[in-house]
């Protein structure tokens, strides 16, 4: 996910310092080759994920399946942060 992350913003990056994506090879010889080895790795990160069969049978998903359930203004979300009397510290 790191690495599809990184790739994506890197692909973002060049078009808004004024580099054209098909023009890249000629004006950022180096860039093409960051982005040639992140697409390596991305597909080596995914042939090594592909070997495994999934979770342990005892995995606890964190995930939210639910992900309206996280939705919302951030004033409720976090809501424990603002309570006065929720410190660890002694007043």
């Amino acid at each position: 996910t790191m690495v599809k992350l990184v790739l994506h913003n890197v692909k973002n990056f060049f078009p808004i310092a004024g580099l054209e994506f098909s023009e890249l090879p000629v004006t950022s010889p180096l860039g093409i080759a960051v982005i040639k080895n992140l697409e390596n790795w991305e597909q080596i990160l995914q042939e090594k994920m592909d070997q495994f069969e999934g979770p342990p049978p005892n995995y606890i998903n964190t995930y939210p399946t639910d992900l309206s359930v996280g939705a919302g203004p951030a004033v409720l979300r976090n809501k424990a942060m603002l309570e006065p009397e929720n410190t660890p510290f002694k007043s």
